[in-house]
């Protein structure tokens, strides 16, 4: 009669949702301790990946800086540069401007040398 009663118990348990049987309990919390022991090294992964990025991050912050900073030093630079590029052009410009008028200067004084000359040379043709 008890094994029976035992059978009819263990089969309706088994039959009943929410009933589990002793294995099954022991299964469950074998899974639940796998879950959470997983749970426990994703938390740590993440962990230290959100550092490891954290610190690339940082890394990156303090390059886009410096390159922020060259930046700037260049384009200062190239300011003064362009400047002084254009003040060198202007003073170019001065000299050309003095150089060409001397050299009309030097071609009309040229010009009367010849003139002279070349009446020179007819006095001292004629002379002879």
């Amino acid at each position: 009669m008890r094994v029976i009663l035992a059978t009819t118990l263990l089969l309706g348990c088994a039959a009943a949702p929410g009933c589990y049987l002793n294995s099954d309990g022991q299964r469950l919390e074998q899974r639940l301790e796998s879950l959470e022991d997983r749970h426990s090294e994703f938390v740590e992964t993440f962990r230290a990946e959100r550092a490891r990025l954290s610190e690339v991050v940082q890394r990156a912050e303090q390059q886009v800086q410096s390159l922020e900073a060259t930046l700037t030093n260049a384009r200062d630079m190239l300011a003064r540069n362009s400047a002084d590029l254009g003040a060198d052009v202007e003073e170019l410009r001065q000299v050309i401007q003095q150089l060409s008028g001397q050299l009309g200067e030097a071609e009309a004084r040229y010009g009367e040398l010849r003139e002279r000359l070349d009446m020179l040379e007819q006095l001292v043709e004629s002379a002879l």
